[in-house]
């Protein structure tokens, strides 16, 4: 698991709080394993040229690689501006124990 850090000298608004898993085979799992504990997460965004949209004007997967490898390893783990520090300890602790396991 990697947490995504803000490089110096910039700021994050922190409106979503991504974190990147080192194997993409564990995603599924991760997301899984973190709804059946009711906590929810979401995957955001979809390389834009991954939109049906885009393959209609003909662009294919493969073009942005690095993009595709974020996309395939990230997920947005809860974050809002009154997440008690108890349900914040439940979603990184949940993640620790998921970790554990495999």
């Amino acid at each position: 698991l990697e947490i995504i850090k803000t490089p110096k000298g910039l700021k994050n608004a922190y409106h979503l709080y991504i974190i990147r898993v080192k194997d993409k085979n564990n995603r599924l799992s991760l997301f899984n394993y973190l709804k059946r504990n009711y906590i929810f997460s979401q995957v955001h965004y979809l390389p834009v040229y991954w939109h049906p949209y885009y393959k209609k004007l003909g662009y294919k997967k493969g073009i942005c690689p690095k993009a595709e490898s974020f996309y395939e390893r990230i997920i947005s783990i809860p974050i809002y501006f009154n997440l008690r520090k108890e349900e914040q300890n439940k979603v990184v602790n949940a993640i620790g124990k998921f970790y554990a396991k495999i």
